[in-house]
């Protein structure tokens, strides 16, 4: 077993040593051991480091193939990044990166993707994660939407199984959950559309100004397909669970009305179970 008061890895900046200590020991003592094989396997080789370059278009990342974490804002970032490793498999095979609940699929040597999908999902779990172990520590106030979602999604699954999927990197295993309840397609739909959400803002950025009607139009669309996939699923696994579905959001200072509650409502009781 791997003991974090003798961290031997010289490629953590000892800067984030004490963090990476206490992050270890915080998993240790609220995670299953069955579910922390990844974080050992990568934390023995992981490379730590601060930067001030942006790079991929993001601040810190969780690099899985190459197991490397760079962070950008001193330590708020790092909890994180760490969990991000925590749930990391990269297969050199296939390669394919396994990361919580997101699958990468690349060809030619990583300049391309075959597919892409859990980005959106991964990264709402992830934060939810954050914030349910690590309140305590100082943290960035991400991915709020997306976290919302997977939060009600937790709900339906169960908390101790959501978890044993996300540290085993096993999107099949959510999939094959979610399916007791809804269809594939609905699933992978879904799933899509919370990818296409993570990206909102950098899609209002891009977007001109003639364009904003059509892509607000598009972003309550799908807002409003997340809405339903909860409801139905809620809705087949039991009735008593609290709905969690999205009235409204703020995106980049906008806010988009989604759907009032009369509408949910009226959704909510057209929509069958199976045994009915």
């Amino acid at each position: 077993m791997y003991i974090c008061d003798n961290i031997s890895n010289k490629k953590i900046d000892r800067a984030y040593l004490e963090n990476v200590r206490s992050f270890i020991e915080r998993m240790r003592s609220v995670i299953p051991s069955e579910n922390l094989k990844n974080m050992y396997a990568n934390i023995e080789s992981v490379s730590i480091k601060h930067t001030n370059r942006f790079e991929y278009n993001v601040g810190s990342y969780y690099d899985c193939i190459g197991n490397n974490i760079r962070v950008i804002d001193n330590h708020n970032t790092l909890w994180h990044e760490l969990l991000h490793l925590s749930s990391g498999v990269y297969d050199k095979k296939t390669d394919t990166e396994y990361n919580g609940f997101r699958v990468t699929k690349y060809k030619n040597f990583h300049f391309d993707l075959d597919f892409d999908i859990g980005r959106g999902f991964n990264e709402g779990y992830t934060q939810l994660l954050t914030e349910r172990y690590f309140c305590d520590r100082k943290h960035h106030l991400c991915y709020a939407t997306e976290k919302y979602i997977v939060e009600a999604i937790e709900r339906i699954i169960g908390r101790a199984t959501m978890e044993k999927f996300y540290f085993n990197a096993d999107l099949l295993g959510l999939i094959r959950e979610l399916k007791k309840y809804t269809s594939e397609k609905e699933i992978f739909d879904f799933l899509n559309t919370l990818d296409y959400i993570n990206e909102i803002p950098e899609c209002i950025e891009q977007c001109k100004k003639k364009d904003k009607e059509s892509l607000r139009k598009t972003i309550i669309e799908k807002f409003k397909s997340v809405n339903h996939f909860i409801i139905k699923t809620t809705r087949e696994k039991d009735r008593k669970i609290e709905l969690s579905v999205i009235k409204k959001v703020n995106i980049c200072g906008e806010v988009y009305d989604i759907e009032p509650e009369k509408e949910i409502e009226q959704y909510y009781k057209k929509v069958p179970t199976k045994s009915a």
